[in-house]
């Protein structure tokens, strides 16, 4: 019976090292499987979410300007 040296593998059969090659290579995660949904669902939802805001400063604008000239606003959309 033979010792080997300290530091040494026995040989690996091709079989077990591409399951090794395959597995030390990351697999994709659950965000870079899934970008090209991520993107369509984003992109077009910072344009909407930037018109809400806006009609939603407009509408809080005109509740602080009828507050402060003491006046009524019949349609603060318009404004």
């Amino acid at each position: 019976m033979t010792e080997e040296p300290v530091g040494t593998k026995a040989p690996v059969d091709l079989g077990e090292q591409e399951s090794v090659m395959a597995h030390a290579a990351s697999p994709m995660g659950r965000f870079e499987r899934y970008l090209p949904l991520w993107m369509a669902l984003y992109v077009p939802s910072g344009p909407a979410l930037g018109h809400l805001i806006l009609g939603l400063l407009s509408i809080l604008a005109a509740i602080e300007y009828a507050w402060a000239t003491g006046t009524q606003i019949s349609n603060p959309t318009n404004f």
